[in-house]
């Protein structure tokens, strides 16, 4: 699980730098692939909230 998490957020980190070079068409891709990762934030957010895991709901993978 923690490889997963750590391979995501690279990925995460990938496409924000690729959104900060605005020259080309893998801004689109990074686009929505940083929109994807947003709604699995508020995804893993309301999931804490109905377990009522409060203390887990900072590890979400922050975007920016």
């Amino acid at each position: 699980e923690y490889s997963a998490v750590f391979v995501v957020a690279g990925q995460v980190e990938i496409n924000v730098r690729s959104f900060m070079q605005q020259f080309h068409f893998g801004v689109f891709y990074s686009y929505l692939r940083l929109k994807e990762q947003e709604g699995r934030n508020i995804v893993w957010i309301a999931e804490c909230i109905a377990q009522r895991h409060r203390s887990k709901i900072d590890n979400y993978i922050p975007i920016f």
